[in-house]
């Protein structure tokens, strides 16, 4: 852009990002969110043919935010190709047509919004679901070990933390399992369990 064609954006650059009494000071002394606003509007008002945003929505209050959104979602149906980079799914399932799910740098599922954010919050309940169990793992055998050097007295209750009672019955496990019968601790909403 020339200096012309920015100094006719340039009031509406400052008006978007909100920061009209601070526009005089050196950007040097912008906070980061400061520093944000006015990037993300003059990426916006210079209205780009295309558009890579990277996290930028994070920025700012709910207020601002939505002004964001609002801004994309215009250049969208103008006809602007937006690269959104993002981790909010609300934002992503909201401004995207199409959706590329990478994980370490592997192209995972690529399609519409509802379908890949489905697998990926899929992913990410399978991916809790094994730390709880190598967490419970490690944490029952702790136990196991606390357990044998409870005090017990044929005469007196089996007391040790977490426990009580004579010992006469005792449940030693409880196991989740899914409907292929694979060991979990969460479920997601509409997840089937195992009937066993």
């Amino acid at each position: 852009f020339s200096k012309k064609e920015i100094k006719k954006k340039l009031d509406q650059i400052i008006a978007f990002s909100e920061l009209k009494e601070y526009i005089d000071n050196p950007v040097r002394n912008y906070s980061s969110g400061m520093y944000m606003r006015l990037a993300f509007s003059v990426a916006i008002m210079v209205e780009p043919d295309i558009l890579l945003i990277d996290e930028v929505l994070a920025v700012g209050d709910a207020a601002f935010q939505q002004k964001c959104m609002d801004q994309l979602i215009a250049l969208k149906n103008r006809g602007t190709t937006i690269v959104f980079v993002s981790h909010d799914l609300n934002a992503v399932e909201k401004l995207c047509d199409r959706v590329i799910w990478i994980n370490k740098g592997i192209i995972q599922e690529d399609g519409r919004p509802k379908k890949v954010i489905d697998k990926y919050l899929l992913f990410l309940s399978n991916e809790e679901n094994k730390r709880l169990i190598e967490e419970s793992s490690q944490n029952q055998e702790s136990s196991e070990l606390t357990v044998n050097e409870g005090v017990q007295d044929e005469s007196e209750n089996f007391v040790s933390e977490g426990r009580w009672g004579n010992r006469y019955v005792e449940i030693i496990d409880v196991e989740l399992t899914d409907e292929t019968g694979e060991k979990k601790l969460g479920f997601m909403t509409g997840e089937k369990r195992s009937e066993e």
